[in-house]
């Protein structure tokens, strides 16, 4: 049987996916790689009896595959924040784009697609996990190669090229020089929100304050971002841009990571790595707007959460790591990682096929 999957993220997905593609093949199952834009020639190409695809809108060719293969959607990502609706239930509610089968990463979005989804009985629900977290075990194993202190980015417009200047440069600029009359010279303010700009300002002011006070500093930026933005805070102030292709290589360089709004501080904790959370420090009017409209992850609570930049300084070489109960149950939950008992997702889907 020859099985074609659609590799979304290669810096978060693929490894996942090349332990999946080898257990399949012992299995005698022919496996092959894609990316969506290349999907439908490499599906005529290949003519696979199965299809897993990690989104349905954005791969253009799924309607044309309908009743000719047997199309498994793997969602991309987890139920781990406030959004409950994607436009994947559009298609799926509408008829556009039905799969054969929805695999999830845990019970929770499990219980809430297949609630939204009773009236279609075709539709096969299973709970998977991710072929990627399987990899988490066997860096969770791995001894430990550093004590930097990480910055994990969530930024996700200002160094994306939506401006023609560099944010960091330009903040940084309105520090030293106390002018803050023309904070909006380096975005277009058409590129998304005022509050997630606002937010993303915040952000990078409290990044160029660790990178001003903290040594042994790396920055792992998001795979969205364009990594010329870092060029001027690696030169400034000697900091570390990782740049390497898989983040859990980063990730284990780490005693601690600092972070907000990403679920690395979930693989992180799951590693043993210590997280601090910059919710606090955060204004609180930048953050109701930003958690009312855009994006709330649930777990940011669970994690040190320290008032100000002064209390990270002084806390943040003394942290030590220790287990929470409600990051255990929310990461079983959502995930299917049991840290007491391994929950192999690549076994999970060859016993489903």
């Amino acid at each position: 049987m020859k099985v074609l999957i659609i590799v979304e993220l290669i810096s978060r997905d693929l490894l996942g996916f090349l332990k999946l593609k080898n257990a399949l093949e012992k299995k005698s199952y022919n496996v092959f790689f894609c990316n969506r834009y290349n999907f439908i020639e490499s599906y005529n190409y290949f003519l696979p009896q199965v299809v897993i695809a990690p989104q349905l809108y954005k791969i253009p060719g799924l309607k044309r595959i309908k009743n000719k293969s047997y199309l498994i959607y793997l969602r991309s990502e987890s139920f781990a924040s406030n959004v409950k609706f994607c436009y994947e239930d559009y298609l799926i509610q509408k008829k556009e784009i039905v799969p054969n089968a929805i695999f999830y990463w845990g019970k929770v979005d499990y219980l809430h697609f297949k609630k939204k989804m009773k009236k279609d009985n075709k539709v096969v629900h299973y709970i998977s996990g991710h072929p990627m977290n399987d990899i988490w075990y066997k860096y969770k194993d791995a001894k430990k190669k550093g004590n930097k202190i990480g910055i994990c980015s969530t930024l996700k417009t200002v160094t994306t090229g939506v401006g023609s200047n560099n944010p960091f440069k330009i903040i940084d600029e309105m520090v030293e020089n106390k002018d803050f009359e023309n904070a909006s010279r380096y975005y277009n303010k058409n590129a998304g929100p005022e509050f997630y700009l606002a937010y993303e300002n915040s952000f990078i002011s409290i990044v160029l304050n660790l990178c001003k006070n903290l040594k042994n500093l790396s920055i792992r930026p998001a795979p969205y971002e364009d990594m010329k933005y870092y060029d001027f805070i690696e030169k400034k102030f000697k900091v570390e841009i990782d740049k390497s292709s898989n983040y859990l290589d980063w990730l284990i360089q780490n005693n601690t990571i600092i972070a907000f709004k990403s679920s690395v501080q979930i693989t992180a904790y799951v590693l043993g790595i210590n997280v601090i959370n910059l919710e606090k420090i955060i204004n609180p009017k930048i953050l109701s707007g930003l958690n009312k409209h855009t994006l709330s992850f649930v777990f940011d609570k669970y994690f040190y959460q320290p008032k100000n930049l002064k209390e990270l300084m002084s806390k943040i070489k003394s942290i030590s790591f220790k287990r929470n109960k409600k990051i255990d149950k929310f990461i079983l939950d959502t995930y299917s990682i049991n840290l007491n008992k391994r929950f192999v997702s690549c076994d999970s889907i060859i016993s489903f096929l």
